[in-house]
């Protein structure tokens, strides 16, 4: 749901912020600067969201309302007779335009987590356009994590095995085995730290290739 929040405010900023390049020339210093604080309360939230939160893989809706209103008043600045400054300013928000362009589903990754990356979880390249991801989980499972194996095709990502358990959070992976038609063969290393010693553990999991089910195609924004 996240995901798709994000995708409707950031087009809808972009749609408001090519409007208001157009309308936006007779708008008065007054009003600028009333939706320009509001930007800046925005920003401040966002830091003390940082500072405050424990869990730091929690979306931050306030990074993504920055960045939107940020938009939102790009098409303001470049039509209005503000100081240049405040408009090269507001003109670094519209590079997200060519950002969301490039790669959809980074950015959308970008304006929830603040991290340019394809997905929302851990991620671990198995071999070529094969990849070993952490599922979304809830705070109680952050000990004992479970993956899915995905395979990469564009911005779709194919889900061909879920619910893998490696003992704990991987720090690392290594390939035992790997056959692109059937099976493969995974190894994978976790920790555990203590006040006195660090322990590294492995396990082993066999992995299925082929999708079990047709349900497994995701379409990453």
């Amino acid at each position: 749901m996240s995901f798709y929040i994000a995708i409707i405010l950031f087009i809808s900023a972009v749609v408001a912020g090519v409007i208001t390049m157009i309308v936006g020339k007779n708008i008065s210093k007054e009003r600028f600067t009333l939706l320009a604080a509001i930007h800046g309360m925005f920003l401040f939230a966002f830091i003390a969201s940082i500072l405050l939160r424990k869990d730091a893989s929690a979306f931050n809706y306030f990074f993504l309302l920055f960045i939107c209103s940020g938009l939102v008043l790009s098409g303001i600045a470049w039509r209005s007779g503000i100081f240049i400054g405040l408009k090269i300013y507001f003109g670094i928000f519209a590079l997200t335009v060519g950002m969301f362009i490039l790669s959809p589903s980074r950015l959308v990754n970008f304006l929830l987590t603040t991290k340019y990356t394809d997905t929302l979880g851990e991620s671990f390249h198995v071999t070529e356009n094969f990849y070993l991801e952490r599922q979304n989980s809830n705070k109680n499972q952050d000990d004992m994590p479970r993956y899915k194996l995905i395979r990469k095709r564009g911005i779709f990502h194919s889900s061909l095995q879920r619910d893998l358990e490696f003992g704990g959070k991987l720090d690392s992976i290594k390939v035992l085995e790997f056959d692109k038609s059937s099976l493969g063969l995974i190894r994978g290393y976790t920790s555990s730290t203590t006040y006195v010693s660090t322990k590294i553990d492995s396990s082993d999991v066999e992995v299925s290739i082929k999708k079990k089910s047709n349900d497994g195609l995701e379409y990453k924004l």
